[in-house]
C-alpha cells in the first residue's frame, strides 16, 4: 500500500479538483459554481482587477470599461444572480436540480462573454 499511486481525488492541486469535478457522485451545482469563479477570476484579470473582487465591483467596471454590450452585460447579471441562488443552495446543503444541460449551456455562456471581453480588448489596444 506504500508503493500504491494516490488517487486523483486524493491529491490537492488542479488534478485532485478535476477528479472531484468529475466524479460520478458529485453534485452538477459544484461544476457551476466552478464555472461562476473561473469566469470571475477571468474577468478580474481582463480589466485588471484583483482576483477576489467583489461581483458589484465587477460589473460596475465592465460597464464602466464597456467591454460588454447592452444584450451580454445583462446576460452576465442574470447569469451570476443564477449561478449565487445555486452558490447558496449547494452551501447551505439544500437540495437543488442542475442538470447536464444547465452545465453545458453556462459553460457556453461563460466561454462566449470571456471572448466577447478579449475580442473589446483587443480591439480597444
Amino acid at each position: 500500500r506504500y508503493a500504491a499511486a494516490t488517487p486523483l481525488v486524493a491529491q490537492g492541486g488542479i488534478a485532485g479538483r478535476a477528479a472531484v469535478l468529475a466524479a460520478p457522485t458529485t453534485h452538477r451545482g459544484l461544476a457551476l459554481l466552478e464555472l461562476k469563479s473561473a469566469l470571475e477570476e477571468g474577468l478580474g484579470h481582463r480589466l485588471g482587477l484583483d482576483s477576489r473582487v467583489a461581483t458589484a465591483t465587477l460589473l460596475a467596471e465592465i460597464d464602466r470599461q464597456q467591454v460588454l454590450g447592452r444584450r451580454s452585460s445583462g446576460e452576465l447579471k442574470q447569469m451570476l444572480d443564477e449561478l449565487k441562488k445555486i452558490e447558496a443552495a449547494v452551501t447551505a446543503s439544500r437540495p437543488i436540480r442542475v442538470t447536464q444541460d444547465d452545465v453545458e449551456r453556462i459553460r457556453k455562456q461563460v466561454l462566449a462573454l470571456l471572448a466577447e471581453v478579449d475580442e473589446q480588448l483587443g480591439s480597444a489596444r
